[in-house]
């Protein structure tokens, strides 16, 4: 630009246009959450199966050879007693699939499930992988009346009977001398019967190991064979397989890159200091949130939100946002600096901006505000959101 020359000014319709023209990214691939979404319902697109009610990034595992992915679920228009649920897939590359989605289960016995899940799948190698979760699929519908402590010995009889043997000959009884509390004549049953699995999977010396360490554990831990029985078969699991050399796969577990939503050329009305900011901001009409405690709430979707329909937000009395040194004014100048040249995304490693729609208007409710403020002074027309539809 020669010196003297009036600065382009980029309309919003340019903006739209050139969007447009270099094509827009799926606005799930922004955020976390629903990027997870999108991948589960990738490897398992059965339409009863809502994987956008999975509220928070569970389970995922990604190879070449399959995909298993996992998550609880909460369904905000199910009835009360049905809402909370948990979803599990997996999928071979060469189309084999299984799936389940069931709301019979209760907090803890969903939470033994993905436990399981979690500790066993990232160890075990592809095929073993495949064949345990299409068990563990299999058998969650028989969990629903069982115990906790025999969720546990179930699901980690499954997860051991996939690792190969190596001392098949092993035909040992076992007397255990436990220390101070003693199991009951089932549980001591139950326990000597899980250990004769553990010792096909374990060489002689190492299941001596593990056995002096379970009573030695039994001395030190509080109600060993009460309320953390269940804890004695899930341990011994994770014991084979440490002895086993069964690392967690890391690579095959790693978060896929968010796409980045930065608005450096979308800027219709460029900020140079606090002064301009603030007689940006004070010019910026703002509407009390209303209380929205009682309220239904829908699904939580990633949507482009028009920054124009962003009409306020918890504890937002202007677009100051907030008087406290560090959170107001200053912030937001300093998101306007970072935003117009190209340094901060909207989206991607800050946290999404989350917003509320009320009969058509957006409260930023919890995580945003100050982005929110910045984004509206600098005349940016839209952006990615997560949002959460409520009903008056």
């Amino acid at each position: 630009m020669e010196d003297g020359e009036t600065p382009a000014v980029v309309t919003a319709n340019e903006v739209t246009q050139k969007k447009e023209d270099v094509g827009v990214v799926d606005v799930r691939d922004y955020f976390r959450i629903t990027s997870f979404h999108k991948r589960a319902e990738q490897i398992d697109p059965t339409p009863e199966h809502h994987w956008d009610t999975v509220n928070r990034y569970d389970f995922l595992l990604q190879s070449e050879f399959g995909d298993v992915v996992a998550g609880e679920t909460y369904d905000p228009e199910a009835d009360f007693s049905k809402s909370f649920g948990m979803l599990i897939a997996e999928r071979t590359s060469d189309g084999q699939n299984s799936s389940i989605f069931t709301n019979e289960l209760n907090q803890d016995q969903r939470g033994w499930v993905l436990d399981s899940i979690n500790s066993t799948a990232p160890r075990l190698e592809d095929e073993q992988r495949h064949i345990y979760m299409r068990e563990v699929i299999q058998i969650i519908p028989s969990l629903k009346d069982l115990k906790d402590y025999q969720i546990a010995k179930k699901l980690a009889e499954v997860a051991l009977k996939v690792i190969p043997d190596i001392n098949t000959s092993q035909t040992r009884s076992f007397d255990l001398a436990w220390a101070n509390e003693q199991p009951s004549t089932e549980q001591r049953a139950e326990i000597y019967d899980f250990l004769a699995l553990v010792g096909q999977k374990l060489s002689p010396d190492k299941l001596d190991d593990r056995i002096q360490q379970l009573i030695d554990d039994a001395r030190w831990t509080d109600d060993p064979f009460g309320k953390n029985y269940a804890g004695i078969f899930s341990g011994l699991r994770d014991w084979v397989m440490d002895d086993r050399g069964m690392e967690r796969k890391f690579d095959l577990m790693q978060q896929p890159k968010l796409a980045e939503y930065k608005i450096s050329d979308e800027v219709i009305t460029p900020i140079t200091s606090e002064i301009e900011l603030r007689g940006r901001l004070a010019q910026l009409p703002v509407e009390y949130m209303p209380n929205t405690t009682r309220l239904p709430r829908g699904k939580q979707s990633a949507e482009m939100v028009q920054l124009v329909e962003v009409v306020g937000g918890s504890d937002i009395k202007d677009w100051t946002v907030s008087a406290s040194e560090g959170r107001g004014l200053s912030k937001i100048y300093e998101l306007t600096t970072d935003l117009q040249k190209g340094y901060a995304s909207v989206a991607g490693k800050n946290e999404p901006i989350k917003v509320v729609e009320i009969d058509g208007k957006y409260f930023v409710e919890t995580d945003g505000r100050h982005r929110t403020a910045a984004l509206k002074a600098l005349g940016v027309s839209e952006a990615p959101m997560l949002v959460t539809h409520i009903k008056k």
